[in-house]
């Protein structure tokens, strides 16, 4: 290995190969670089004269110093154009190529050579990385740099365009293409160039490697192993799970005795009707299989060990967002699946509240795909946004990672190849996870992954955070709280290993008759709340009743699990860290609060061995981070671990002791709270950490958090300034809708903070009704239309965003435009001259945001007078109370 040469592809090197294998009479440099370069760049047309003659001759000699209007790799404008070309109609760009190599190439003698010397340059190319993308296969489809040693078949036409594809849309490395032509090239005199030597490339790797002149892959049977039929017989005698498909299926005939054939039929057609699964025929079904295995089984709050996922499961109903009134029952979707998005394009948020269960939903969109697949092919990825970063690939790139964790045989073009076919279902779990610096990118990518591959099926699910503006084409579906039946259903499948039959009966039959008094709201929170269903119980079991305050349940919770399992076993066992359940809680809270500042919901070994160690050090504990995890995963099981990493069963919870530990501090640390909030403050909105310690340090909160943030914007500035920044602050863009027959989401801040204060305080939280102001044509970021779909009856309308009209209704004026939706950016109104108007409506004290900053004003006002009187009086009431 280390004296193997360094080699690295460039465009001069690239060249100089083509040039290697030319036709005899060789044909003219100065024409072959032009036409090389029309792929590429439509502007090389136009070069000629002695300007060709010598950008040839530099070019070739890979001169490092070479600057030409004609050779413009990784430019920007050429590369998008290029890439649309590839995008677009691929087939013709690759039919340049062919024709470009026929022309000029002699590939009978050469082509298998040629592909080889490529082939060995890029893998050999040290800062090209190996998930590097080369779109080399028939259709436009990638490979990875490290697939090309697993290479059979190598279409040579496909290869040429993908390997210059590649050269041309990033900049040209030239000086390490001139150490690498030197190294292949030899002297030839002066004032002559140098002469490659094919001999140093090549001849070395790929030797079995077959060369395809096709420019498409001829469709081929899937052929299937077979098996040794005999040895699966005798394993299942020996009590082995043996899973294969039906024999019948796919296997001709074996020889074996009648009884050996009789009973291994049995066997197969047993195997093959379990519950849930068939394999796919496919190429995906090893993936199919180990993902089916993987995501069948789950960890929950209540089950230490994994349980079949549908023993335990209940689906939520779900209801898409921002449909006319009269569609409203329309809206809603029982017994929900994959299939019941397709009427809106197969692009779909999935949006709820901490605990409602968008990961069970999504599991369970995984499994039933899988389950189905021998009926409509369609082929699931579950994709946990938690662990994106754009810095370590493209999202496609991402996605296939989860492919190829569950069958290594698989390669970059079968995803590819999934998603043009408009069988792939991508299901991102947790895009309120992803980091808030990553929001921007993985918007981006998300588009463009719609917009090259849109017959997939996307589902995206997320906490309500309100700010779904990077998914405009999706559909968003808000998950419902479980009806009572789904409540009972529920806890009927509760386990009699963690919950005793008759607090179970019990629960059930108080449930039905609302022993607990709750009205319908607290219904909906409670008992609709898949996990805070499980913390009733929790709580019940101890005394038949239950608490009313929302943190409480957390705390029972903690409570019950950390005496629970001892319990049962008649014995009391001291936490490992020698703490008791009050400092574990305590110490555990400020585990989760670094945690939760840096925006780690899950850790490797290291991460939390690290965040324990800060914590013991911190106040100088006599323990280990392993007792720590020891306690936290064996005995609290509030973290569990799952492959290589550890998670929490559920966000809530680290949210519950982020606030516990808030709370336990002196009002001279509420300073650094602040911080965490605030800066937070924009992706928190479904957070439970400020409403927690609300409630459980409501005065503390009020005059540490609420006056000190408020003050940021209501600082004794004039009244004009002071409402422009209100609204830039707390409300930078603002939304509102114009339509009788819609439904329009209500205008949320962008502040979370912000947001819990003006709900907290009833009176100040204002609703803008759109039909009331002016028409805004500036900021109109929707229109909605009655159209009638294809296919659909004669009069059959529904109501269409613009963006997802059908093909041929775009240009139609008769087309009734029924109500618009408005995103005003408050400072790009502000900014622009044309925006006056809009300014005016703003500033109106008619306005109802206009109204809102007023008693905003008027709560901090009243705030800082309440304390106020709080201070310079020695008696011990106004010192305590």
């Amino acid at each position: 290995m280390g004296n193997e040469v360094a080699f690295h592809l460039s465009g001069g090197v690239f060249f100089n190969l083509m040039l290697a294998a030319r036709k005899k009479p060789v044909a003219n440099q100065n024409q072959c670089l032009k036409e090389l370069l029309y792929i590429y760049d439509r502007s090389a047309k136009e070069m000629a004269g002695n300007s060709l003659v010598t950008i040839a001759s530099r070019f070739r000699n890979c001169d490092p110093d070479l600057h030409s209007d004609y050779i413009r790799f990784g430019d920007p404008v050429v590369v998008e154009e290029f890439n649309g070309r590839m995008r677009d109609d691929y087939a013709s760009v690759v039919d340049e190529v062919k024709n470009y190599a026929d022309h000029y190439l002699d590939l009978e003698v050469n082509g298998k050579w040629l592909v080889r010397a490529l082939m060995e340059l890029v893998e050999k190319d040290s800062l090209i990385q190996d998930n590097a993308k080369f779109m080399a296969i028939p259709g436009g489809l990638p490979a990875y740099k490290q697939e090309f040693p697993e290479m059979q078949t190598v279409y040579i036409y496909n290869m040429l365009l993908g390997v210059w594809h590649f050269i041309c849309c990033r900049q040209d490395d030239g000086e390490n293409g001139q150490e690498t032509y030197f190294k292949l090239s030899d002297y030839a005199g002066e004032s002559r160039p140098r002469k490659l030597n094919r001999g140093r490339i090549g001849f070395k790797d790929h030797e079995n490697m077959q060369v395809s002149y096709d420019i498409e892959i001829e469709e081929k049977p899937v052929r299937i192993e077979r098996p040794d039929l005999k040895d699966i017989y005798k394993r299942s005698l020996r009590g082995e799970v043996v899973e294969t498909p039906l024999q019948s299926e796919i296997y001709e005939p074996i020889e074996q005795t009648e009884a050996e054939a009789r009973e291994l039929v049995a066997l197969l057609e047993k195997q093959a009707q379990r519950p849930g699964w068939r394999k796919s025929l496919s190429k995906y079904w090893v993936y199919l299989s180990r993902a089916y295995e993987k995501h069948s089984k789950k960890k929950t709050f209540l089950y230490e060990i994994r349980r079949d996922f549908y023993g335990f499961f209940v689906c939520n109903d779900v209801k898409r967002r921002e449909k006319g009134k009269e569609e409203k029952k329309k809206g809603v979707i029982s017994e929900v699946c994959v299939d019941s998005f397709r009427e809106e394009r197969c692009f779909a948020v999935l949006s709820g509240t901490g605990g409602m269960g968008k990961s069970m939903m999504m599991t369970h969109f995984m499994l039933d795909t899988i389950k189905k697949n021998q009926q409509d092919g369609q082929i699931p990825v579950f994709v946990l946004l938690r662990d994106y970063n754009p810095e370590s690939g493209e999202l496609l790139d991402f996605i296939f990672g989860e492919l190829k964790r569950h069958d290594v045989n698989l390669h970059l073009s079968d995803l590819v190849d999934l998603l043009q076919s408009g069988k792939g279902v991508i299901l991102f779990d947790g895009l309120d996870e992803i980091k808030r610096e990553y929001y921007e990118n993985f918007y981006k990518e998300m588009e463009l992954l719609v917009d090259n591959y849109p017959n997939a099926t996307y589902i995206v699910s997320s906490r309500p955070t309100m700010n779904f503006r990077g998914l405009s084409r999706f559909t968003v579906y808000d998950l419902q709280p479980f009806s009572q039946d789904q409540a009972v259903k529920m806890v009927e499948k509760l386990d009699q290993s963690v919950v005793d039959p008759e607090i179970q009966k019990d629960f059930i039959e108080d449930l039905k008759n609302n022993r607990f008094g709750f009205d319908w709201e607290e219904r909906m929170d409670f008992l609709g709340n898949p996990l805070f269903l499980t913390i009733l119980l929790l709580s019940y079991e101890g005394n038949h009743d239950i608490p009313t305050e929302r943190y409480l349940f957390y705390e029972q919770a903690y409570d019950a699990m950390a005496r629970k399992h001892d319990a049962a076993k008649a014995l009391t066992r001291e936490f490992a860290t020698g703490l008791n359940s009050r400092e574990f809680q305590l110490y555990f809270g400020e585990f989760c609060t670094l945690a939760y500042e840096e925006e780690k919901y899950d850790f490797t070994q290291e991460e939390m061995d690290e965040y324990f160690k800060e914590v013991i050090d911190a106040n100088e504990l006599k323990t280990t981070p392993e007792d720590f995890i020891k306690d936290i995963t064996e005995k609290i099981c509030l973290i569990y671990k799952d492959g290589e990493k550890y998670y929490f069963v559920h966000r809530s919870f680290q949210e519950y002791f982020v606030a516990y530990f808030f709370s336990r501090q002196l009002e001279r640390r509420y300073g650094a709270i602040l911080d965490i909030l605030v800066g937070r403050d924009r992706i928190d909105h479904d957070s439970v950490v400020l409403p927690m310690l609300f409630n459980m340090e409501n005065e503390k909160t009020e005059l540490c958090i609420f006056i000190p943030f408020l003050e940021r914007v209501f600082c004794g500035k004039d009244e004009k300034t002071e409402y422009k920044d209100f609204l830039e602050y707390f409300y930078p863009f603002i939304t509102y809708g114009q339509a009788d027959s819609l439904s329009f989401p209500r205008n949320v801040s962008d502040s979370s903070i912000y947001q819990f204060i003006a709900e907290k305080y009833s009176g100040i939280k204002r609703t803008i009704d759109g039909n009331e102001l002016p028409v805004m044509d500036f900021f109109v970021e929707e229109e909605f239309f009655y159209c009638n779909e294809p296919g659909a009856d004669e009069g059959d309308y529904c109501i269409m965003r613009r963006k997802k009209l059908p093909d041929g209704y775009e240009d139609k004026t008769e087309v009734e435009i029924i109500g618009r939706e408005y995103m005003i950016c408050v400072e790009e109104a502000y900014r622009r001259k044309e925006c006056r108007e809009v300014v005016k409506m703003l500033e109106d004290e008619s306005f109802p945001l206009k109204q809102e900053y007023r008693d905003m004003k008027k709560l901090y006002l009243g705030l800082k007078a309440k304390y106020a009187k709080k201070t310079g009086k020695a008696s011990f009431r106004s010192r305590f109370h």
